[in-house]
């Protein structure tokens, strides 16, 4: 019952990365906020590089990358960036820290696992919908929806948190007109 979404629909240039990485992993309290903000470094810079590496860009892919591959791997795919030195095997204790901050938010994707399902044919079966595109479309007729039953609810709470982000900022982003929807 979902959309084929996932962050390369609604994100092409590193701002973009950087607003979906604030809005999937929020700053909390009275806390330090370097591990959310390297979180959110790191997240950003693994979701811009793969958009530029030439490969297929897939949920699945960066889940890997950034969860369950060696800080090596994760630093070797960042290298040159400005996450690089947050996974430097130098400081092996402080990039695991930083992981277990970037699992409690984006494990939330996994949900999205599937819908990049394609048919016999290489097809996918669902078109891939940007919510920024939905919005921006005049011809668009309709609601958004964005639901969960309640056992689900917690865990997709950054997901939700983070469509509503996206959708808010491109509405925000209409120029002013009377005759809208």
């Amino acid at each position: 019952r979902c959309a084929n979404w996932d962050v390369w629909c609604d994100a092409k240039e590193a701002p973009d990365f950087e607003n979906i990485a604030n809005a999937l992993i929020p700053q909390h309290g009275e806390g330090d906020p370097f591990w959310v903000d390297s979180a959110r470094t790191i997240f950003s810079s693994a979701a811009y590089r793969m958009s530029q590496d030439n490969k297929p860009c897939s949920t699945a892919r960066l889940l890997s990358l950034i969860l369950t591959s060696e800080i090596e791997t994760l630093g070797n795919f960042l290298q040159g960036t400005e996450s690089a030195s947050l996974v430097s095997k130098d400081i092996k204790k402080t990039a695991i820290s930083i992981k277990s901050v970037l699992a409690t938010y984006i494990k939330s994707l996994r949900f999205l696992d599937g819908l990049d399902e394609k048919d016999a044919n290489g097809e996918l079966k669902r078109k891939p919908f940007s919510i920024t595109d939905w919005v921006l479309d005049d011809k668009q007729r309709g609601f958004l929806f964005l639901s969960s039953n309640a056992q689900q609810h917690a865990s997709l709470r950054p997901l939700i948190s983070t469509w509503l982000a996206i959708a808010s900022n491109a509405i925000l982003g209409l120029d002013p007109d009377d005759d809208r929807r």
